[in-house]
């Protein structure tokens, strides 16, 4: 019965063209979330074969057990000193980070206030902590401290610093105001951020310091797993009872040691940095240029509204053929009707070939 009403669900979404397949790509990579290109870097890449040589592939048991190793040592004292805080600890995605984070933080009688266009992983460890739940308009600072004065439980504001599938920026610096005023926890999502915006790309963190700052490291520096960064006794809290640290194999040596070699190279302002910067603008200077309507992202992520599934995976495909691998953003991971292109920029892309994506989205005349 539960399969079968999987199956029901499938057969709907594929009715809505709405159903995802998985399966192996190739072409100009405008899709995926490496903004500077750190994957491909042999800095890391030498750092990884190296630990891979002295400690193996896998993280072999949960931190608490054995798996926590002198790289991941290593990789949460960088964290804490490049981004400014006591303390920091590597969780082995960014999934588990948020959910271990909120749901270790907020139990029943708490509340959770979420920005509207929150990733899942806020979402999912907010209803997972049982605590009061609500969400507040996109980016709007008057409706959060408007929610934030209504009551005086204890409360933890959670919000992204460059949203995913937008690519806009928060109000960081009111929203931080707000919690201050009312006494309020803030959590800063910094997936898409860090590498992106802020002074030499150093995120969220060279605007305001958030009580709880989230780092994921298989975007702009190029590995994978997470960082949170807070106080001692944050860390140790949720070293001790977060149950997504806990009860996990922690991440592979490797990965630790390729993330700070990623960090090492943030923090002397590698000219990736810059390039992708220069790249965001030469991208929209030439998407105006040719008559494509954007939207106001200034970060890495440029989406390009089409407002149907149809005719965007249409659009997607056409792209493919010519050897472009574009994000196709289909409802319901956004809301009907606002179905984009989601447009990854990279240091790693070159002027001409973002001269000729822009060259082909016209082309394809389904904008």
């Amino acid at each position: 019965m539960l399969i079968d009403r999987l199956t029901a669900r499938l057969k709907l979404a594929e009715q809505e063209n709405a159903k995802r397949q998985i399966r192996v790509r190739h072409g100009v990579d405008f899709a995926s979330n490496d903004y500077l290109g750190f994957s491909q870097r042999e800095e890391l890449k030498r750092a990884a074969k190296a630990t891979i040589d002295s400690h193996g592939v896998g993280g072999r048991a949960s931190h608490l057990v054995m798996g926590h190793t002198q790289h991941h040592e290593l990789l949460s004292q960088q964290a804490a000193e490049l981004f400014g805080y006591e303390a920091a600890m590597v969780f082995s995605s960014g999934y588990a980070a948020n959910l271990g984070i909120i749901a270790t933080l907020l139990t029943k009688g708490d509340r959770v206030l979420h920005d509207r266009l929150n990733h899942a992983s806020l979402l999912d460890g907010g209803a997972l902590s049982g605590a009061n739940f609500r969400r507040f308009r996109h980016n709007d600072v008057a409706q959060l401290r408007d929610f934030l004065s209504r009551s005086n439980e204890p409360t933890l504001v959670a919000i992204e610093s460059v949203y995913s599938m937008d690519g806009d920026v928060a109000d960081l610096v009111e929203i931080q105001a707000a919690c201050q005023e009312f006494g309020a926890t803030l959590l800063v999502d910094d997936a898409h951020g860090v590498g992106v915006i802020g002074h030499h790309g150093r995120g969220a963190s060279t605007a305001i310091k958030p009580d709880i700052l989230m780092v994921a490291c298989g975007k702009a520096l190029g590995s994978y797993g997470a960082l949170v960064c807070g106080s001692k006794e944050l860390i140790a809290g949720l070293s001790n009872f977060s149950r997504t640290y806990v009860y996990t194999t922690a991440l592979p040596p490797a990965q630790a040691a390729a993330s700070s070699a990623a960090l090492a190279l943030l923090q002397a302002n590698d000219s990736a940095i810059a390039t992708l910067q220069s790249n965001i603008a030469h991208f929209r200077y030439c998407a105006e240029d040719s008559g494509l309507l954007l939207s106001a992202s200034h970060s890495a992520i440029q989406p390009i509204h089409v407002g149907d599934n149809t005719r965007l995976m249409n659009l997607a495909e056409h792209l493919e053929a010519k050897g472009f691998l574009v994000g196709a953003i289909r409802a319901p991971t956004v809301a009907k009707g606002s179905e984009r292109l989601r447009i990854s920029l990279s240091a790693a892309h070159t002027p001409a070939q973002i001269e000729q994506l822009i060259s082909e989205v016209r082309r394809s005349d389904l904008i």
